[in-house]
């Protein structure tokens, strides 16, 4: 039992690493754009990537960080304190990445809209407006922030339960 802790959060650390986390798409149906604008990040490329600002880069190695010395909740003494500090961990955790994809999404939909602005900058405001309208472009977080979401709160859950059952055999054992 104890080792589900440590491997839950290091499968939670290899999904946010190489899963799409954020991921920015066009409903156009022109090829072309869609190779411009069709474009996923996983929580490795966002913290290697200059296109992001530094809090996304801080946030990131944050929960990078979290996510690590999670998995070191396995190696503390004693399986109530164990899980205690597994279900800190995942809570906290999950807060960050919750945080980092809120804070992602927003950088890369404004950075994205920076870019149209600038690529557009000599069209006359109509036909930038049309531009706008065709490319209909928009920003949401990927398949990795749903798998490290639901990894966390299972790991979460786990031990909570372990936390509450362990406090019911004292009061069972005295009757």
């Amino acid at each position: 039992m104890w080792l589900v802790n440590p491997i839950g959060f290091v499968i939670v650390l290899l999904i946010f690493l190489f899963a799409p986390f954020v991921v920015a798409s066009t409903s156009s149906p022109d090829v072309r754009l869609k190779r411009i604008f069709d474009i996923s990040f996983t929580g490795r490329d966002i913290v290697e990537e200059d296109a992001f600002s530094v809090g996304v880069h801080v946030l990131m190695v944050a929960l990078l960080v979290a996510l690590v010395v999670s998995a070191g909740t396995a190696l503390i003494p004693g399986p109530q304190k164990r899980s205690f500090a597994a279900a800190v961990a995942g809570t906290v955790s999950g807060g960050l990445l919750v945080a980092a994809a809120l804070w992602t999404s927003h950088s890369l939909d404004a950075g994205r809209n920076e870019y149209l602005s600038d690529l557009s900058s000599a069209m006359p405001p109509n036909e930038r407006a049309k531009l706008f309208d065709q490319i209909g472009s928009e920003v949401e977080v990927g398949l990795g922030f749903w798998l490290g979401l639901t990894g966390l709160g299972v790991i979460t859950a786990f031990n909570v339960y372990l936390i509450l059952h362990s406090r019911r055999r004292p009061a069972e054992a005295v009757r």
